[in-house]
């Protein structure tokens, strides 16, 4: 945090997922698709996710030149996702007095 105040940043905007919302249990089997909501839990720093769109009918394909069995599981879920929410972060500065 002492960096984005030495920098001089209100907040930094980033992913909130790595796909798409994803079916009910699916992040069990991928936890790593969420990286990007714990590395501002492990730096104590505040998010909020907000969702900027929706998953449509032509966006339901996944290409990777990847073939193993986490990119197999995005590409599924990724299929199934019309009309789930796509979400961004806003990470903001600790609250001090």
């Amino acid at each position: 945090d002492k960096i984005l105040e030495k920098e001089r940043f209100d907040f930094i905007i980033s992913p909130g997922f790595g796909c798409s919302a994803t079916d009910h249990g699916f992040s069990n089997d991928c936890s790593l698709i969420a990286a990007y909501v714990y590395l501002w839990n492990v730096l104590a720093l505040p998010s909020c996710s907000l969702p900027v769109s929706i998953v449509k009918e032509d966006e339901l394909n996944y290409e990777s030149k990847w073939d193993d069995e986490f990119t197999k599981a995005i590409k599924k879920t990724v299929s199934t996702s019309q009309g789930l929410p796509v979400n961004i972060q806003v990470i903001g500065l600790p609250f001090s007095e």
